[in-house]
């Protein structure tokens, strides 16, 4: 993103001028709307992914949930905040979702190379994402260290 900060100086006074569009909220394309999110380094609150009775499976990337593109035969995971879902207490309450549910615990702070983005719909969702292009396998090697501090919580239903 371009840096649309400019500072003037007035009788000894530096004013910096900020576009808010570089500061909190970047337009996302989600399915088939746009919608803003805030961009995180970490969540204050306990994050939940949804998975299975031996993993949080936050690594398994579904092809559905990121767009790729191939740069000299290797897959590309493009940095266009598409990712893999977590959820906040009350957004796991609201998804129709079952399964064994993992806790990221809160302020862990995201591996540098990803963003976890706050999308404003559904309520309660979150996405990791690359924060920039990067090889497929680099991506999961990422979301795999964030499995290893999830943590087995206790199993959803529907």
């Amino acid at each position: 993103m371009i840096n649309m900060a400019t500072t003037s100086q007035i009788s000894g006074l530096r004013i910096k001028k900020l576009n808010i569009a570089s500061i909190f909220l970047d337009f996302i394309y989600s399915g088939r709307k746009i919608m803003p999110s805030e961009k995180l380094y970490f969540a204050e609150e306990t994050l939940y992914r949804i998975g299975n009775g031996s993993s949080s499976r936050i690594a398994n990337v579904r092809d559905r949930e990121i767009d790729t593109i191939q740069i000299n035969g290797i897959e590309v995971v493009k940095a266009n905040g598409r990712g893999v879902s977590l959820y906040s207490r009350e957004g796991l309450d609201l998804a129709p979702l079952s399964g064994w549910v993992w806790e990221i615990p809160p302020n862990y702070k995201f591996p540098v190379g990803l963003k976890l983005i706050k999308d404003d719909s559904p309520l309660g969702h979150y996405t990791v994402a690359p924060a920039a292009n990067m090889p497929k396998s680099q991506f999961i090697g990422l979301l795999e260290q964030v499995a290893l501090v999830c943590k087995k919580a206790f199993k959803k239903k529907a």
